[in-house]
């Protein structure tokens, strides 16, 4: 149902008339960004998630694959083919992080792109930030509403971070 309401964000959004507060203000501040294909980058998460069942080495590819295709749906300028990269690691270790936050080898090496990425373009990649940041949270026992309630505040900082150029892995 997420994806179904995403594809119709996508379509709305190349219209000019998302819903989404975040593509709004997208928009708001980029006008031309409505050329985007954000159809794409929802076809993209609907085929990573079709294939969550596929062996680790699939799936990273398709992670890596994923952040970047969503990358160039969300910067402006073209990606350097370094940024690229370090975006594409990003996705291809994020899947350690989401299995076991506690990983300490792919925190540190996400943490490695993350420096190689910079500042500058955090505040576009800011979805693929808060997604990261989510993966990383450490997984307790949690009612529904305080797990809910922790992802949010999590998003929302890792969020803020982004915009301003500063985000971490916390």
């Amino acid at each position: 149902m997420r994806l179904e309401w995403w594809r119709h964000e996508a379509e709305r959004f190349s219209r000019g008339e998302p819903q989404h507060p975040w593509l709004r203000a997208l928009l708001q501040e980029h006008p031309a960004a409505a050329a985007l294909d954000l159809l794409a980058l929802v076809t993209a998460a609907a085929v990573d998630l079709a294939t969550r069942t596929l062996a680790s080495q699939a799936g990273h590819a398709l992670r890596r694959a994923l952040f970047e295709l969503a990358a160039d749906a969300l910067c402006t300028a073209p990606l350097s083919p370094e940024l690229r990269v370090s975006v594409g690691e990003l996705g291809a270790n994020l899947e350690r992080l989401e299995s076991d936050p506690s990983d300490s080898q792919a925190r540190t090496a996400l943490q490695l792109q993350l420096r190689q990425i910079g500042d500058a373009p955090q505040r576009a990649l800011t979805p693929l930030l808060v997604w990261l940041a989510l993966a990383a949270r450490r997984s307790q026992r949690r009612t529904a509403l305080l797990q809910s309630l922790t992802d949010n505040l999590i998003a929302w900082s890792a969020a803020r971070r982004a915009a301003r150029g500063r985000f971490t892995l916390q």
